[in-house]
């Protein structure tokens, strides 16, 4: 099974560290991100990685080469102007003749230590276009509960609250291609799609995640990386 690594936008919520590198690129303990999402992915046996590239796609290539020094195979699939990420899978895709493989989608700014293992054998097992690994939505904020008179009875830190969201790693079947736009996002365009068709399915897991957006982000990234890797 091949990994497709969507690294094309250019993270200005991160500026100035993306002024000259995309977000995926930023270092974490000497390595960049994305790294650290490679060597999750060569931990379940991935052997060849594409990432789709946009902005500062010399910075990828220059780096990461042909993979080599990662053990694994490593290719690039340039969108010259912004397909959106649904467009840039589909551009993926064709350049590479994997119309009739199953793939690991990831976007470039997420880290796990979840079983890819488990989540490739619920995806198999339920025979659907696409799995998508959802987590619990935590609040960023702290929770203040109060009473009737205003008084403050409790206060939690980021609490999960009773809803998942989509972690940005999926896994397709092969006829997904047909669902995606030339130029868009699969994730507005393709899946309310397949959910109707009931051709997508939600692997939930508890166990660890991060996206990294913002500054406050790549702190906690450094202390999951502590952690976790």
């Amino acid at each position: 099974m091949k990994a497709l690594i969507l690294v094309g936008g250019q993270g200005k919520r991160l500026w100035p560290k993306t002024e000259n590198i995309p977000k995926p690129m930023v270092q974490v303990f000497g390595k960049p991100i994305v790294c650290y999402q490679i060597e999750w992915l060569k931990k379940y046996g991935l052997e060849e990685i594409i990432f789709l590239t946009g902005y500062r796609d010399d910075s990828f290539r220059e780096y990461f080469g042909h993979g080599d020094s990662y053990g694994m195979t490593i290719k690039y699939s340039h969108e010259k102007s912004p397909l959106g990420r649904g467009g840039a899978i589909k551009n993926a895709i064709n350049k590479f003749n994997l119309h009739n493989e199953n793939l690991i989608i990831t976007n470039g700014d997420v880290l796990t230590d979840f079983s890819l293992e488990r989540m490739m054998k619920f995806h198999l097992k339920n025979d659907v276009l696409v799995t998508l690994m959802s987590v619990p939505y935590k609040s960023q904020f702290g929770i203040v509960k109060i009473d009737d008179n205003d008084n403050v009875i409790e206060f939690s830190e980021k609490i999960r609250f009773p809803f998942w969201i989509n972690a940005g790693i999926y896994i397709s079947s092969p006829n997904f291609f047909n669902y995606l736009p030339e130029k868009g996002d699969h994730e507005v365009e393709t899946f309310p799609n397949l959910s109707n068709l009931n051709q997508l399915k939600a692997f939930r897991t508890t166990e660890n995640w991060i996206s990294i957006d913002t500054m406050k982000d790549l702190d906690d990234c450094e202390e999951f990386v502590k952690s976790y890797f």
